[in-house]
């Protein structure tokens, strides 16, 4: 997806947070920015990581918990 449009984002639902966590510590191993929405975060703080993911170029990927992106979008 990156190599066919550098400015593509995408979405990842995980349904456990230890892969959310994973990912949280390899995606800028890789040269990958991101913004997480969890059940835990307050709706400002959710609002917050949409509008980061939404407008900061190099913020390519918005890792959700399933049930955070249920009601959190």
């Amino acid at each position: 997806m990156r190599s066919a449009d550098a400015t593509s984002k995408c979405l990842v639902f995980s349904q456990f947070k230890s892969t959310l966590a994973w990912l949280q510590a390899e995606l800028p191993k890789n040269g990958f920015g991101f913004r997480t929405l969890a059940g835990d975060m307050s709706q400002a703080e959710r609002a917050k990581a949409l509008r980061d993911f939404q407008s900061d170029p190099p913020t390519t990927v918005f890792l959700l918990s399933v049930r955070a992106g249920a009601v959190g979008i």
